[in-house]
Parts: C-alpha cells; sequence; structure tokens
C-alpha cells in the first residue's frame, strides 16, 4: 500500500502499520488470519468515509460527483489480500469477451476490435444488416444489488467462507458523507459497490459475467446470435470492459426484442439498468433507413457522429487519427499552463516528461498510427518544454533532440521518439497476430485478411482497416527477430512460418503443402532430418543450414512448439525491448558530436548524486552549455572570451578546470586539485578525474562543478564578482546537507528493520549467488553452512545468456554438490537462500514456463526436477541481496578472476581474505 493513502474513519494511514509492524504485526496477522477463517470482519473495521469528487469543472447536482470510499486500512488490508489471491484464477472464471482488470488482457484489444467491425460495417461487400449498439449502464457500481453479487460468486464456485466474509463486509458497512471534509452521522447502505475498494472491480466484472453467459447461451441458442464479420471469424454478439459494452446483432425486430428481453433480465437480477439517452449505434452500409430508424426507435439509442468515442478513442476510421493527435496536443498545452515551466530544473521536467508528456499519447498510438507532422508538433513541445522554452517559436540549443531521445547507455536520456515508439507498439500487434491467441481482434483479423495463406504472405487489400496496413509495413522488422522453438514440431507450419535462420516468405509453392508441419519434414524410420523432403522445399543451402543448426523434434514430446522472440530474455516480444531495438538502429544514423555513452550510463547509476546535479553533469559531458565558445560559434556578435578572466576563449575545459578563478575554487576544496592543462578535453578531465574518487569524493567533485556553473552564471547574467570562498563554501553545505540525510535514512531503515530469516540449528543453509556483465561472463557460487559456520564453499566461472539465467546455473551447481551429502546425513534438511526472487518462485511452484529468461528454461526444470525429488528435505527461500552478499563476493571474484575454486571450513584463507565472516550473518538470520 502507499505509505500516505488517505484515512478510513480510524484515521490511521499505511505509514502507520509499516513504521510500528514490530510492535503491531504480529497481533494484526493472527487477527486477519482468524477472520479469513471465520468469515466475520469486525464491524469497527467496516465503517468508512465517502468522498465526492467531481466528474467535470464545474459541478451542480449530486450526479456530477463521483462517490469515493475512504476505508480504514485494516479492511483494506483484508481486501486487498483477497483480491491478490482472486486476481491469479480470474482469467479462468471470466469470459474472453470482458477485457478488464484480467491479466494478459488490454483495454487496447476492445478499441481494436472494434475498429475492425466498423471497418467492416462500412464496406459495401459486407452483405448482413446488422448494428453495433454501445450501452451505456446508468450508475454500474453503485446500483448493483447485493444478493446478485453473491450468487455470482456462488455460479463461480468461490468457496463458502469467503462468501460468507462478502455478506459480512456488505450487511454491516456503515458510511459516512463528507462535505467540505466533515460529515454527520453514519449511512447504512442497501446496495452498491465501494468505489476505492481493492476488491470492488473484481466483484463487479465478477457481476457482469452473468450477462456476458447470458449472451453466450443465448449464442449457442441461436436466440441472439450476433453477427460475423468474415466466412472464418467467430460470432460476436456482445464485448466488455467493465461496464462499457457493445452488443452485435441483426437488424431484425425478432433480434431486437431479443435484446431488450436480455436487458430487462440482467436489470431485474442485478439492479443494473442501459441508460437509452447515452447509448449509441452503428449500422451496416447493407442496412436501410427504414430498419435504421426502426432499431433506433425500438432501443431509444441515437445514431454515433464521426466523433464518437469508444474507451476514450476515436473508431470512425475517417479522420479519427488527425483528431486523436490535436486533442493530444491540447492536453499538453493544458500539462503546460498549470506546470511552472521557470522553476523547474531540467531534472525536474525529464521526470514529468517521461512520465506525463511521452506518456499520453501511449494508449492512443497502440491502436492508431498518428499522423507523422502531429507526431512532430508533439515532439516540438515537449523539446521546447525540456529546454525551458514553451512560450518561444524560435530558440537556441546546441544538441539536438534525437540525441536527447538516444538510450542512456549511447548518451541520450531515454526520453521516447514517439514515431519510433509507435512503430514498437505495432510491433506488438503484428506479434501478437504471429502468436495466433484467442483474443478476438486477432481471430477477426486473421479470418478477414490471411484466412489461408498465412500472415507472412498476406497482402494489403482494399477497404483494409489501419491495423491492418500498419502491421504489413512493420512486420519484416519482426522477420530476421523471430522463430519458432521446436519441441514436436507439431505446431509449425514449414513454409508459412519462420523456424530457421535465413527462413524467407515463399510464394511458388503448391498451396496444399502450405500446410505441413515441420514434424512431416523428419525421416520416418531415424527419426533425423529427411534431406531429400527439406532438398525439395527449401534448396540445397538451406536444407545444409537445418541439418547443421537445428535439433530435429520430438514428436513424442509433449512439450508445444513455441514462438520466440531473440532480442528479448523472455521468449516474448515486449515494446520496451523493441523500442529500444528500433532505437539502437536509429542512432546509428545519427551523427554523435562526443561519444559520452560510457561516462553517462555510469553517472545515471549514481544514486547518491541529486537529479539536477546529475543531468547538469549531462549537458557539460554533450556540450549542451550555452558558454561563451558554444554561443559564438551560433551566434558570431558574441564574444567567446571568458568574462571571469577575459584572458581565453570560454571552453567547457577552461570554465571549470582552467581559469584561475576555478583552479583557485579546486585547490582550496577539500579535495585540493591542482588542475593542469594535461587534459585534452572535458570528457577526459571527468572520466580520469572521477575513477581516483571513493564515493564522497565523487559528490565533492560534481557539487563544485555545479557550484563552479553557478558562480559563472552570476558574473556573467548578474554582473556579481566572481568569488571562490563562497563556492567553497557552498560546496561544504552540500556535503553537511549530505551526511544529515544519510544519518536520516539509515535511522528510518532501523525503524522499519524486518526481522531476520529464522533457520534451525540442525539443519544447514545453502547461500547461493550470481555475478553477470554484457559480455555474457558469469561467476556462480554458493556457501554451505552447518551450525551457523561455513562447512564447505565454491566458485566458478561460466557463460550465461542473461542474469537469470546466471542465478539459475548458481542454484543448480550448488544444490547438485550437497544433495548426496544430505541424503548421507540422514534427518538433515537444507534451506536454500537466493535473492532472485523469480527463480525462487520457479522452483517452488515448479513452473519453468513462466520466467524471464527462455535460454534458462532447461535449466529450471533441472532444477525443478531436483527439487521434487527431494522437496521433504529442500526448502527454497527468498531472501534480501545484502543476505547473500558472502556468495555475491564470491561469484564477483569468480567472474573477473575467470577462476573455479572449492574448499572447506579448514581451507577458508581465501573467503578470509575476502572479507568474508565464517559465521553465518545474523544481521538476517535468527539462529533457533
Amino acid at each position: 500500500m502507499g505509505p500516505d493513502k488517505s484515512p478510513g474513519p480510524d484515521g490511521v494511514t499505511p505509514r502507520f502499520l509499516q513504521q510500528n509492524w514490530n510492535v503491531i504485526g504480529l497481533d494484526l496477522v493472527t487477527k486477519i488470519r482468524k477472520i479469513f477463517h471465520t468469515g466475520q470482519i469486525p464491524q469497527d473495521w467496516l465503517k468508512c468515509n465517502v468522498v465526492l469528487i467531481p466528474k467535470g469543472p464545474e459541478p451542480e447536482t449530486p450526479k456530477e460527483y463521483r462517490p469515493i470510499s475512504l476505508g480504514n486500512v485494516t479492511y483494506r488490508l483484508i481486501m486487498k489480500i483477497w483480491a491478490a489471491r482472486l486476481r491469479p484464477h480470474m482469467k479462468y472464471l471470466i469470459s474472453r469477451e470482458q477485457a478488464a482488470f484480467l491479466e494478459g488482457r488490454n483495454i487496447s484489444d476492445n478499441v481494436l476490435l472494434v475498429k475492425e467491425v466498423i471497418n467492416s460495417f462500412n464496406q459495401k461487400i459486407f452483405k448482413q444488416q446488422g448494428f453495433m449498439l454501445k450501452a451505456d449502464i446508468a450508475k454500474a457500481f453503485d446500483k448493483l444489488e447485493w444478493n446478485f453479487i453473491i450468487q455470482a460468486c456462488r455460479h463461480v464456485n468461490i468457496p463458502e467462507h469467503l462468501i460468507t466474509m462478502l455478506t459480512s463486509a456488505y450487511s454491516n458497512t456503515k458510511i459516512k458523507i463528507l462535505i467540505n471534509g466533515s460529515g454527520d452521522g453514519f449511512i447504512k447502505p442497501t446496495r452498491g459497490l465501494r468505489q476505492g475498494c481493492p476488491m470492488s472491480p473484481y466483484i463487479f466484472i465478477l457481476a457482469m459475467e452473468m450477462l456476458s453467459r447470458i449472451f453466450h447461451i443465448s449464442m449457442q441458442n441461436k436466440v441472439f446470435q450476433g453477427l460475423k464479420l468474415a466466412a472464418t471469424a467467430p460470432y460476436l454478439n456482445h464485448i466488455m470492459y467493465a461496464d462499457d459494452l457493445i452488443v452485435l446483432g441483426t437488424a431484425d425486430i425478432g433480434e431486437i426484442q431479443r435484446l431488450k428481453q436480455i436487458f430487462k433480465c440482467f436489470g431485474g437480477a442485478g439492479g443494473l439498468e442501459v441508460n437509452p439517452t447515452k447509448s449509441k449505434l452503428w449500422f451496416t452500409k447493407a442496412c436501410q433507413e427504414g430498419t435504421k430508424e426502426m432499431v433506433k426507435t425500438e432501443l431509444q439509442a441515437q445514431l454515433a457522429n464521426k466523433d464518437e468515442k469508444y474507451l476514450g478513442a476515436f473508431v470512425m476510421s475517417k479522420g479519427g487519427a488527425k483528431r486523436t493527435a490535436n486533442m493530444l496536443i491540447d492536453r499538453m498545452w493544458e500539462k503546460f499552463a498549470g506546470w511552472k515551466c521557470a522553476m523547474l530544473s531540467h531534472a525536474g521536467r525529464l521526470v514529468l516528461i517521461k512520465s506525463v508528456l511521452t506518456s499520453l499519447p501511449v494508449y492512443y498510438m497502440s491502436t492508431e498510427r498518428l499522423p507523422r507532422g502531429e507526431l512532430n508538433k508533439m515532439s516540438s513541445l515537449i523539446a521546447k518544454f525540456f529546454w525551458g522554452k514553451i512560450d518561444r517559436t524560435r530558440y537556441l540549443t546546441f544538441i539536438s533532440w534525437k540525441s536527447v531521445c538516444k538510450p542512456i547507455e549511447e548518451g541520450g536520456l531515454g526520453v521516447r521518439e514517439l514515431s519510433q515508439f509507435g512503430d514498437a507498439l505495432f510491433l506488438k500487434n503484428a506479434w501478437e497476430m504471429m502468436r495466433q491467441g484467442d483474443k478476438l481482434w486477432v481471430q477477426v483479423c486473421q479470418a478477414k485478411y490471411y484466412p489461408k495463406i498465412g500472415f507472412w504472405r498476406a497482402k494489403n487489400t482494399n477497404g483494409a482497416s489501419s491495423l491492418w496496413r500498419e502491421v504489413v509495413k512493420v512486420r519484416h522488422r519482426l522477420q530476421e527477430d523471430v522463430t519458432w522453438e521446436l519441441n514436436n514440431g507439431g505446431c509449425v507450419q514449414a513454409l508459412s512460418q519462420p523456424w530457421f535462420a535465413n527462413w524467407e516468405v515463399q510464394n511458388d509453392y503448391n498451396p496444399r503443402e502450405s500446410v505441413k508441419k515441420v514434424s512431416e519434414l523428419l525421416h520416418p524410420v531415424t527419426g533425423l532430418w529427411n534431406m531429400e523432403e527439406l532438398q525439395r522445399l527449401f534448396g540445397m543451402e538451406k536444407a545444409t543450414i537445418i541439418q547443421a543448426q537445428i535439433k530435429p523434434p520430438d514428436p513424442t514430446n509433449d512439450a508445444q512448439d513455441s514462438l520466440i522472440w531473440h532480442k528479448s530474455r523472455t521468449d516474448k516480444y515486449s515494446v520496451k525491448e523493441g523500442y529500444r531495438q528500433l532505437s539502437l538502429l536509429e542512432q546509428q544514423r545519427i551523427p554523435t558530436p562526443r561519444n559520452i555513452g560510457v561516462q553517462w550510463a555510469v553517472i545515471n547509476g549514481w544514486k547518491f548524486i541529486v537529479p539536477k546535479v546529475k543531468l547538469f553533469l549531462w549537458r557539460m559531458l554533450s556540450g549542451a552549455l550555452p558558454i561563451a565558445n558554444n554561443l559564438h560559434r551560433r551566434i558570431t556578435t558574441i564574444s567567446p572570451l571568458c568574462q571571469r578572466c577575459g584572458q581565453e576563449n570560454e571552453y567547457e575545459e577552461h570554465c571549470f578546470f582552467f581559469c584561475p578563478g576555478s583552479r583557485r575554487v579546486w585547490f582550496q576544496g577539500q579535495l585540493g586539485l591542482r588542475t593542469h592543462d594535461q587534459f585534452l578535453d572535458i570528457i577526459q578531465a571527468f572520466t580520469q578525474t572521477t575513477s581516483l574518487l571513493d564515493e564522497d569524493g565523487i559528490k565533492l567533485f560534481s557539487y563544485t562543478l555545479w557550484e563552479l556553473w553557478k558562480g559563472r552564471n552570476e558574473v556573467v547574467m548578474q554582473h556579481k564578482r566572481f568569488d571562490p570562498t563562497k563556492i567553497t563554501r557552498a560546496v561544504n553545505n552540500w556535503m553537511r546537507g549530505d551526511v544529515l540525510e544519510r544519518q536520516q535514512s539509515q535511522d528510518h531503515q532501523q525503524l522499519l528493520k524486518i526481522p531476520g530469516y529464522e533457520v534451525s540449528k540442525e539443519d544447514w543453509q545453502l547461500v547461493v549467488d550470481a555475478s553477470w556483465q554484457q559480455s555474457g561472463e558469469a561467476g556462480m557460487a554458493y556457501l554451505l553452512y552447518e551450525l551457523g559456520n561455513v562447512s564447505e564453499w565454491s566458485f566458478n566461472y561460466c557463460a550465461a545468456h542473461d542474469p537469470f539465467h546466471a542465478e539459475a546455473l548458481a542454484m543448480l551447481s550448488g544444490l547438485k554438490t550437497i544433495v548426496h551429502r544430505v541424503h548421507e546425513n540422514q534427518g538433515k534438511k537444507v534451506d536454500v537462500f537466493s535473492d532472485c526472487q523469480n527463480l525462487v518462485l520457479a522452483v517452488t511452484e515448479m513452473n519453468a514456463e513462466d520466467i524471464p529468461s527462455w535460454k534458462a528454461r532447461p535449466v529450471v526444470q533441472e532444477l525443478i526436477n531436483l527439487y521434487k525429488s527431494c522437496a521433504k528435505i529442500i526448502r527454497v527461500r527468498y531472501v534480501k541481496r545484502d543476505a547473500v552478499k558472502p556468495a555475491h563476493i564470491l561469484a564477483n571474484h569468480a567472474r573477473r578472476a575467470k577462476q573455479a575454486k572449492a574448499g572447506n571450513a579448514t581451507s577458508c584463507n581465501l573467503v578470509l581474505e575476502m572479507g568474508i565472516g565464517l559465521e553465518i550473518d545474523k544481521n538476517f538470520f535468527e539462529i533457533t
């Protein structure tokens, strides 16, 4: 929970519980466990305040306010626990037509599907007389009947003791409405959900699932069947996102009457009613005017206009992208009006750009390609805001905006370049189509655009939607980076899907062979590749590549083939990694006056330097500071001379190191540096100096540069005298402030100290860890503790694809080594401690599929098999990183020295030399 979330009637915030957990934690946990067993929540915990949040700028009536409940933190804790337990199972309980609040389903899925529906409606070849209704459910959260909620929970087999708890929560709740911060007495509600309760979204979609199941039964019984957008497309009669309901059907009086009966049946049971005045209708081109009028009259709904939105997005295909872009530009100007640009540092502006401005278009760009001209306007506005020139049409900068948008490891600030990010988002859509998943919009697109010829061979057609046109444009970027991991070879079509290096789309093969599976290319006797068949289909060169590089699949294997994107540590495409790859390709075409990628990546990782100083260092190293020489290059009337000494041109090196005033500051400061002229440039000066300093030294060095810049600006802008003593004093104040802040942070951490992990004297403890770097070199290590002391240790050098792979190798190495020893010592058990939470979850839940590294899958599977065979004597547990520090030190040494060593309690000299104690760290482990 957020520590400062609004309190309920008891006035307690989550921060109070967090800071006093060592006092009240055990009692509270005991109480909550009892509640989950009995299903009875104390009535005092169920009281809540209700505040009214305006829906619009000038509310006048109660309908224009949204009631938000502020429950007691203990009640929210119970509901949050329940929601966390229910969340993984919801996707199995809820129909695929519902996209809200569920893992693996996105709001954009519904928007893409609705756009495809409207695209089909606008085609003359679509001969069905159909309609689409966007139904508005009035006050959905506030009118839901409690009895209906309970029945819905029973219908999906929620355990009875949890239903009892839910009944208790609703029947005993009391609310107090706060007006201007105060209320008068409690009210007992009789229906509706609490907006703000962690469980409310899940309860609501469980209730809406009942409507979905009514639609399913109607489709199966052909009572209200819906529409098919293509011959092989699934029937659609409804789509949902929480309470946003889309209904599709035939424009027939009988069908309309049956739809009204469905609404009446659901409304009578659940208390939810469709508001006809806010509902909108679309019709197919084949629908006649008389039929349209009949449907409008029966449903009392209005015809949708060109500006109609669904889930916030314009869904009409013509002109929707431009209207969306203009809306986003207007929103940006609204943001600028509320932000005091001149009062923000560059670091503050950068935070707002990354968290707000570049995030505004993401949702819309995932479903619609925005015009390039409008994207350039948005980028121009963001650039103006960053440089503090939002009110100017022309302004001077010393580094291009594309250089600012470069990745941090390439010397940029990692700001999203909107056009490239749009490509990355549409590559995600292309990936979903390649996967051929169960998403409705993917199945509709497959039926419309490539029902027989396959995704890679399909082309643009007349009347195709904007989604398909953009996917066709960008899909070639995925072709080199995707392949199929062959397990049984029964899922991959050999001629239609990429499954080996240099695979290419073939247009000249027999259509009957398009469905030939990879498993059919094996020799029936040997099970090896059938070279004759491979040569016939792909030619000699590619057949040789397949035979040399690809292991033949095993048709008897139960594991299914899986689609893999090579550029990700997981086997799935991610927008973040896709954008990174596009950025790296683009930056190769951008000229870079100064290559500061390595230095900036190091600086950006310094957590001990305040952000505004870090960003100043980036500007200094990038040549983006408005020093005299930079200004003179752009405006020749400006003198390039330093205004402090008037002797030399003001380059960065002179400004910060060689000007007499700067030399004096460096010499009389705590570092006592004598600056000299041997540095070739500012990058060399900065790199060489910081490489010799510790953390405090780097702070001194960075803050001195910052104060030198401020002092220089006072001379230039305010015509003040340059005072080295004043600058030294300011730097010392920085350092004193850092010391005080560090002390306060340590006190706070001590206050929040978590009790150690309990370990038994009789059992053994195995601490494992790994060290990894980008080159693929890794070190792995383990220490085995018996009776609280190191009895055995080992470290080894290895190669790993990513950090997760290295961690898995380290755990496997440690377990393999000690398992036989445990069997020899009957009655012993081993606690295995790792700081890799994903690995611990994968092993304990015995799931090698949902891991962040597809390369590590075989290793994790071997770990799981070992864990299964020794489940009675091995416990795998997650700990914080500091708890495995001894193993981490050994792993680091193994990677750097490229060594492998092992020893026992009598050969611990190397371990002692590295500062690793022989006793278990009692700061993290409590021996019982």
